[in-house]
């Protein structure tokens, strides 16, 4: 393709409302920059949800963890119990 001596292959920013292309290469690079950008904020906030509801988890189990264990283990006794009693 020849280009004439001069004329810009492009119109730049100044001349239209549109900017430039980028090279693919550049454009490429700075999509997936944009990509991790947003990834890492997803993630940041993600974190921070889960680290709530964490804290109201174990706000709500505290101290009842030994009486949901015994409770449990009745439980599983007395199914055991009643499986094995099988006429």
């Amino acid at each position: 393709m020849h280009v004439k001596a001069g004329k810009p292959r492009f119109r730049t920013a100044r001349a239209c409302s549109v900017p430039a292309p980028m090279s693919g290469v550049r454009h490429r690079a700075q999509e997936a920059k944009d990509i991790a950008a947003d990834l890492k904020a997803f993630l940041s906030d993600f974190h921070d949800a889960i680290a709530l509801e964490e804290k109201d988890t174990e706000r709500v189990f505290a101290g009842r963890a030994a009486t949901a264990l015994t409770a449990a283990l009745a439980l599983g006794i007395v199914i055991g119990w009643a499986l094995r009693r099988k006429p």
